[in-house]
């Protein structure tokens, strides 16, 4: 197959001549000019962009006056009318958008790797170095926008509780797939920035946070491991000594090997590509993503097909990239209700899921009956959680679980008894 074929001006045109008809869909469009193959259509398209960032009124006159205007040549209005009828329909316009951009990657991709098998032959030149820069020029040509960054430059604006996670699951190898889940609110995404954090005092990793702020993810490390009050943290009215302890808190965590992304638009292609990039540059061993259902993978299939195709994606990213991956999911409307204790039956979504994970965990309000808590109050019941383990490829009891006390004044776990629990019985669940 030939270069040329990743040339196609016919469907670049087809996507102008969309855009004239119904300009409106330029504000929903992420095409940028140099997707473009042909230097006149990249123009064509920065006047339209140019007008509909300034909200003016775009038909065939007034794009013309405007390339005009901007010593843009080659257009005529009759050849802006000529795009109109070329266009089969301006509602296929993601249609044509969606092959611009795949051709426009891998004629960056060809490019790369023509630099790449350049650059290997001249070996007075760093391989590392090399490698890391196509790496990168790939990542941002196939659609990774955003990337993780040290978690030391979240922290230019802005006695540690351990879970005990090797005695819990007898530790994390290289290509195993934890899937965290439990109802909203329970505290999943805490507990698995918990152990990020933790993990990152010995061994670099990333936490992709698809649904909460960056901020607020750094807010909520530095309020759990410097045991300050969340609102008091938000407000900026700490007291002398909150104020010394978050002061401590920045440094101990600015050590730490974490990187940390709240983009919001992964998919299994891009954060593959991320990823690897990730442990070229970084070393990084493992990753947490929060949470699996807002990857934007097949966001038009049913929720079986999607649930099965990223958990396999996201697999498949931990065995060939020796990663661990710590993804946190939900559960079907079995595990919501009250007083269940959830069970591979309450994954959500498809059976194909459970199969793909290493380890599940559930994360859970302790239930009523359970052994030794039956004289909790429901108040004091509200802040403590139980952590079944629901399946363990390599664990000796899978039914174990321990309990963890959820601290009501900042976001952090700590251990509520020292002795594991096995094959507690659910009754009347």
């Amino acid at each position: 197959m030939k270069i040329e074929t990743l040339f196609d001006e016919e469907m670049e045109k087809s996507l102008l001549g969309a855009f004239i008809i119904a300009p409106e869909n330029l504000s929903m469009s992420t095409a940028k000019p140099e997707m473009f193959s042909s230097k006149q259509n990249a123009e064509l398209f920065r006047a339209l962009r140019r007008m509909s960032d300034k909200k003016e009124e775009i038909d065939i006159s007034s794009l013309y006056s405007d390339l005009v205007s901007h010593g843009v040549t080659g257009w005529t209005k009759m050849a802006l009318h000529d795009l109109t009828l070329s266009c089969g329909s301006s509602m296929h316009w993601q249609t044509y958008e969606e092959r611009l951009r795949e051709f426009y990657s891998r004629r960056q991709v060809v490019t790369a790797s023509s630099a790449l098998y350049t650059d290997a032959l001249d070996i007075e030149k760093p391989l590392e170095e090399t490698v890391s820069h196509i790496i990168d020029q790939i990542s941002k040509t196939t659609g990774i926008s955003e990337s993780a960054v040290h978690i030391s430059d979240w922290l230019d604006d802005f006695e540690e509780d351990l879970i005990a996670l090797d005695d819990i699951i007898g530790g994390l190898e290289p290509k195993t797939m934890m899937m965290v889940m439990g109802i909203p609110a329970v505290g999943k995404s805490m507990f698995t920035m918990q152990i990020g954090l933790q993990m990152a005092a010995w061994y670099p990793g990333v936490i992709y946070s698809l649904e909460m702020q960056g901020r607020s993810v750094i807010r909520r490390m530095i309020s759990g491991m410097g045991k300050i009050n969340s609102g008091s943290l938000k407000e900026g009215r700490m007291t002398a000594e909150e104020k010394a302890r978050y002061d401590q808190t920045i440094q101990m965590i600015g050590k730490r090997k974490l990187y940390i992304s709240d983009y919001a638009d992964w998919n299994l292609a891009t954060l593959r590509a991320e990823l690897t990039k990730q442990k070229v540059m970084n070393g990084i061993r493992w990753f947490v993503l929060d949470y699996m259902y807002l990857m934007s993978d097949e966001l038009q299939e049913d929720e079986t097909r999607r649930t099965t195709t990223i958990s396999t994606g996201l697999k498949k990213i931990c065995s060939d990239l020796g990663l661990v991956g710590i993804i946190v999911h939900s559960l079907n409307k079995g595990g919501l209700e009250d007083n269940v204790i959830p069970s591979m039956k309450h994954v959500r979504g498809s059976g194909q899921v459970v199969y793909n994970a290493d380890i599940i965990v559930g994360l859970s309000e302790v239930p009523r009956d359970m052994s030794g808590l039956e004289s909790l109050s429901e108040s004091q019941r509200k802040n403590i959680r139980a952590l079944f383990i629901l399946k363990g490829r390599e664990i000796q009891n899978p039914k174990q679980y321990t309990i963890f006390t959820k601290n009501p004044d900042y976001p952090v776990f700590s251990e509520f008894e020292q002795k594991w629990g096995a094959g507690y019985e659910v009754k009347n669940h």
